[in-house]
Order: C-alpha cells, then structure tokens, then sequence
C-alpha cells in the first residue's frame, strides 16, 4: 500500500490522525483512523468501498478529515 496523504486533529480533537492509502493489490483506497489515548493506538482501517463500488481519493480524504475534524465516529463494532 502506498500512503497518499495524513491528516490530524484540531484543538478540539487533537489525538485523532487519518492516513489515506491506495492499495494497488485490492484496487481501492483505504483509510486508517488513529485514536490517541495514553499511547497512538490504531481504532480502525476502512476500505472505501460501498456496495462493491471502490470510492476515489477524494471520497477517502473527506472520511479521514471528517473523522480528524470531529464530524465522524469510528463504530468499533463494525
């Protein structure tokens, strides 16, 4: 997987980090979404795919700002 972009949290969430990925092997992108608590801790990694449709990188960007910023909760359970 090649890392395309990183982004991280405001002063409102300053412990949440988002890397954007293209794995070549799957033909998609695929997000990682971090979650500082008392050490960096991987909560989640996303690949950006609905319904069998691959989404593009913009799409992947917007879910790791959207997760950085705040507007987006990572569901653990999914």
């Amino acid at each position: 997987m090649k890392l395309l972009s990183e982004y991280w949290g405001g002063p409102e969430y300053p412990g949440r980090r988002a890397e954007v990925f293209h794995d070549d092997d799957r033909g998609c992108f695929v997000v990682n979404f971090y979650q500082e608590k008392t050490t960096e801790e991987l909560i989640a990694s996303r690949e950006m795919i609905t319904d069998g449709v691959a989404h593009s990188e913009r799409y992947a960007e917007d879910a790791a700002e959207n997760f950085c910023l705040g507007y987006m909760q990572i569901d653990l359970d999914k």
